[in-house]
């Protein structure tokens, strides 16, 4: 899980994000990487938390899991945690939208 650290003094709250991939012919899951915006610097943070907004979370979760085509196809599912709780969500690799993407390969690259 996240370590713990003590909160940022940016007026915004921490998201801790945490991401993992199943499926695939193999049908392994991976923990890809997982990040809390408290430990980051507060323009990275930001960055965060736009593409969170951007991607339009809430409005993903009412369709998780999105599922694709193919049996074989990854699933990433997100878990964000922030001052609203906590939310998970899964997608098909072939159904992921631009922002999200982006959110996560942000969180591989963490």
């Amino acid at each position: 899980m996240w370590a713990s650290r003590p909160s940022s003094p940016r007026c915004n709250p921490s998201l801790r994000i945490e991401l993992t991939r199943s499926g695939g012919y193999a049908g392994l899951t991976t923990k890809l990487g997982e990040l809390d915006t408290a430990e980051l610097p507060e323009d990275e943070a930001r960055a965060i938390e736009e593409l969170v907004q951007r991607a339009d979370v809430p409005a993903l979760l009412a369709d998780s899991p999105i599922r694709g085509e193919g049996a074989d196809r990854f699933q990433y599912h997100l878990t964000i945690a922030g001052e609203g709780g906590r939310q998970e969500l899964t997608v098909s690799e072939d159904r992921v939208q631009d922002d999200l993407r982006e959110l996560i390969e942000r969180v591989r690259n963490a």
